[in-house]
């Protein structure tokens, strides 16, 4: 009996957590286009545009500094794409 109470309970906080998330924490939305490389993720995307608006602004400094993050976070997916295709490719030559 206590245990089925407690699992109520914390399905009702969970629950409650999510709807309370839905409705306070803001979505932004990111769309890819059929020509957007596969290392573009929304996530550069995003970024990109804010590298964007901030060398529009004039703040240089920030801009860099972004596009130093950006220039890490391309490098790290294309690497792990890369890594999965020549596992790939010497799976499919084995055996």
């Amino acid at each position: 009996m206590l245990c089925t109470d407690l699992q109520h309970l914390y399905d009702l906080f969970l629950s409650t957590v999510h709807m309370l998330i839905d409705r306070c924490v803001p979505v932004k939305y990111i769309s890819l286009g059929p020509h957007d490389p596969a290392y573009v993720t929304p996530l550069v995307k995003m970024l990109l545009k804010k590298r964007y608006k901030l060398r529009r602004k004039g703040r240089n400094v920030e801009a860099d500094a972004l596009a130093l993050r950006i220039n890490q976070i391309i490098t790290q997916t294309r690497s792990n794409q890369y890594s999965k295709m020549t596992e790939a490719c010497s799976k499919s030559h084995e055996g």
